[in-house]
């Protein structure tokens, strides 16, 4: 053991405060990066847009909500609103 390298005791506490969560951050950011590339790249893998389809579903999905209440429910916003409408003076109570 090198006297730059730091012993894992598991009993140890784990660190309270936060900068000792951030050297603790730090000190791992090798082992985070690397843990998360592999993550990615394993739920990624067998995807055929691969990371690009973590952007693309909810933009999709998007533009499905819109199509449904926009041109088949044909639901419009109106200047002040359904609620505005049945109760006129609701911004006095709230």
């Amino acid at each position: 053991m090198t006297p730059s390298s730091t012993a894992i005791n598991p009993q140890a506490a784990p660190p309270t405060s936060l900068a000792a969560l951030g050297k603790s951050l730090w000190r791992n950011r090798q082992l985070i990066a690397q843990m998360t590339r592999r993550e990615v790249a394993g739920r990624y893998k067998g995807s055929v847009m691969g990371l690009a389809w973590s952007f693309f579903n909810p933009v999709f999905m998007l533009a499905v909500y819109t199509f449904v209440f926009f041109v088949v429910f044909k639901a419009r916003w109106t200047m002040y609103g359904v609620l505005n409408q049945a109760y006129p003076n609701l911004e006095y109570f709230v």
